[in-house]
């Protein structure tokens, strides 16, 4: 029988939903200091070191979910218009980067940022920031893409002016209105699951921080399997458990976001799922954000998230993202990223 936290049915998950084995405390009395849903939320984690996901208990019922997100930051683009965001590699060392690590030449960077260039190789940080916003797409294997759990469809636009033939996949029809609107996309409103989408009929898959809203995200990971063709690739964001911003604090920690965040992944545990649904792993990173300080300090002060001050904790922000693109070059600290990033192949 469900239960009810505040007018949200929930159901106990006492145990692993990838291995089932029963589950230990990680945190108790979580609140959500985001976006106002009431109630106290509890994380279990894993303890088998071959697994080591960290899940709600209990966990909202899928029916209910869409209450989570009734004031959410995809009911708006206030963060940037339409315009800016088709634009957004047009210049600069954006344009810079696309170009020469991931292979949009037809950008046309001019010779004096071959130098620019260089640098950019020679630092990584160009690179990763520029490859998670296209999600490590390479312009060689531009085709058709879906992007799951799409939002306002920002990153569809983005994608679809770098070449890319775009579809987007949102459960929630706000957002989803907002995107086809907006952007002119085409937009399915519903799960992957339900989708009409052929057989084999896509290049990519993206997930960018979606699977740790999903209640059944290995379903969702075997629909990406069947819509993907052969050699086709899958892209997963998602927080790490296993961070140095969750080691540093804690409860507060960001990528946290109790009760939408319904599971959490290690390396270990998404490495784990993924397999689990039929691919190959052609890699997994990690990726820092200097975001992470400023929301995790935030949340820490009970500061809104939506009502920052301009420039909130900015130096110590770039001061910690320094920091840890320090320590995550170091072997024994490589999976201390902030954001996990896999790349999967349909063999």
């Amino acid at each position: 029988m469900d239960d009810d936290i505040n007018g949200i049915r929930v159901q106990a998950r006492p145990t692993c939903y990838l291995c089932n084995s029963s589950g230990e405390p990680l945190y108790k009395g979580l609140e959500d200091n985001l976006f106002g849903i009431v109630g106290s939320w509890n994380l279990n984690r894993c303890p088998r070191s071959d697994c080591d996901l960290a899940w709600l208990d209990p966990m909202p019922i899928a029916e209910d979910i869409v209450k989570l997100y009734e004031r959410y930051l995809t009911h708006s683009l206030t963060t940037s218009s339409p315009k800016r965001e088709i634009g957004t590699a047009s210049s600069g060392i954006k344009k810079t980067s696309l170009a020469t690590e991931f292979g949009y030449n037809d950008l046309s960077p001019r010779l004096w940022s071959a130098f620019r260039a260089f640098l950019n190789r020679r630092s990584g940080v160009s690179e990763e920031l520029m490859g998670s916003r296209i999600s490590r797409l390479h312009a060689l294997e531009r085709g058709r893409l879906v992007d799951v759990g799409c939002g306002n469809g920002k990153f569809l636009a983005r994608m679809r002016a770098l070449g890319w033939d775009v579809f987007g996949v949102e459960p929630d029809p706000k957002a989803a209105q907002i995107g086809r609107e907006a952007y002119g996309l085409t937009i399915y409103s519903g799960t992957l699951e339900d989708s009409s989408f052929s057989l084999e009929s896509f290049d990519a898959v993206t997930m960018a921080h979606v699977i740790e809203h999903l209640t059944d995200p290995l379903s969702t990971l075997k629909a990406a399997r069947r819509i993907l063709k052969k050699g086709g690739y899958l892209l997963i964001h998602t927080p790490n458990l296993s961070s140095l911003g969750h080691r540093w604090f804690g409860h507060h920690w960001r990528g946290l976001e109790p009760p939408r965040h319904l599971f959490l992944f290690s390396p270990t545990a998404l490495l784990k799922i993924v397999r689990m649904a039929g691919f190959d792993i052609y890699d997994l990173q990690t990726i820092f954000a200097d975001s992470i300080w400023n929301e995790s300090s935030a949340l820490k002060h009970r500061v809104s998230l939506q009502n920052l001050p301009e420039g909130y904790a900015k130096r110590s922000g770039h001061l910690y993202m320094a920091f840890q693109r320090y320590i995550t070059g170091w072997p024994l600290y490589r999976s201390w990223g902030e954001q996990l990033s896999v790349v999967a192949v349909k063999a």
